[in-house]
């Protein structure tokens, strides 16, 4: 992951989601580190019932949409492999290694692949990078999953802020929205 998309967060808003999800967090990561499985899960069934409730205009919604989580990196590399003809999304990553997670499918069946070990890292740093990184990641899959290819990598990238501002209850800082989905993509050829 490259340290530009690494996001930081002065101050975590007092009853937000976000302080709830670094709490919820901070102790499975203390007591229990198999709890991170349900994690995982727990906050992709509310970003994705999240976004859902939220009535975007043009969304189509799969009939069903799957999570699945590669327990490493390795995994989810070996996973990018194979889907490379299958990916929702018209750009490719100009550093396939730094990628976090992928949508793939149609109207039917959505698949999105997660890299948790990639995630993982990101708890190594703070509490709330993770939580952030883990939410953004979710929401601009979810996204791809609805739009398809109706909407570019920048449109998903600029759609995806207001609702994770939402979502977890605090302003996310201008520099970040600001950047532009450029600095990772390029247009498949």
């Amino acid at each position: 992951m490259t340290e530009k998309r690494i996001l930081k967060i002065p101050e975590i808003p007092r009853g937000s989601r976000l302080e709830r999800y670094v709490k919820a967090i901070d102790e499975a990561a203390e007591t229990d580190p198999s709890k991170l499985n349900d994690f995982f899960l727990d906050v992709f069934k509310a970003c994705s019932s999240y976004v859902r409730s939220s009535s975007l205009e043009g969304a189509v919604w799969p009939l069903n949409t799957v999570f699945h989580r590669c327990a490493t990196t390795n995994e989810f590399q070996e996973i990018l492999k194979n889907l490379d003809e299958e990916t929702i999304e018209k750009e490719s990553p100009k550093h396939p290694e730094n990628m976090l997670a992928v949508c793939v499918g149609d109207n039917i069946l959505a698949r999105i692949f997660i890299d948790c070990e990639c995630l993982i890292e990101t708890l190594k740093r703070n509490a709330v990078t993770f939580v952030y990184t883990v939410v953004e990641t979710y929401f601009h899959e979810i996204l791809h999953g609805v739009f398809q290819e109706r909407k570019s990598e920048q449109e998903v990238w600029n759609m995806q802020f207001p609702l994770i501002e939402n979502f977890l209850g605090f302003r996310i800082p201008q520099e970040r929205k600001k950047m532009s989905a450029e600095d990772y993509y390029s247009n498949k050829t």
